[in-house]
């Protein structure tokens, strides 16, 4: 028998700290990358600007074993997903990368985000990616920390579109 292993999944507080863990590497990235070229040498890269890092760091975990954590990044729409997270998506009639439906929608219109474009989604197809295939999880068994902006570290409100899909993020 192993003591001391870890036999509960990773609490939102944890996860919470590896995002802002990661969002600490993404900036040092840059700033190595910045300090590595002179300003007098003529060179252009995508990789000095502050939109090159990602905009929203969110990190989850499995509530079933081995509860392996990961990391999503919002850059840009989820193209090909898990079948387990495009399934999610698709029983509360929402499709990877198109809009979401009018009749889903609030009277303004603005407060539901494109499906896949958030870092939820990209932690979770990871997340799912990783996990043991002979283990599958559901996505209620997904434990979320919250999410982060990069530029200044500042906590943000999950997105309805999110909440729809993961209802863990009340």
């Amino acid at each position: 028998i192993i003591e001391n292993m870890k036999t509960v999944p990773y609490t939102s507080h944890e996860l919470s700290q590896m995002a802002l863990q990661e969002i600490s590497r993404s900036r040092a990235r840059v700033i190595r990358h910045r300090q590595r070229y002179d300003s007098d040498v003529d060179y252009k890269s995508t990789k000095t600007d502050l939109w090159d890092p990602p905009r929203i760091v969110v990190a989850c975990g499995s509530l079933i074993s081995p509860y392996k954590a990961a990391h999503g990044r919002q850059n840009s729409t989820l193209k090909k997903c898990h079948p387990i997270l495009e399934k999610a998506y698709e029983s509360k009639g929402l499709r990877i990368g198109h809009p979401v439906p009018d009749n889903l929608k609030n009277k303004n219109g603005k407060s539901y985000w494109l499906p896949g474009h958030c870092a939820e989604p990209h932690a979770v197809h990871k997340l799912l990616n990783i996990m043991d295939w002979w283990n599958p999880i559901r996505i209620s068994d997904i434990v979320f920390g919250k999410a982060f902006r990069v530029i200044n570290g500042m906590p943000i409100a999950y997105c309805n579109t999110c909440k729809l899909v993961f209802p863990q993020l009340r």
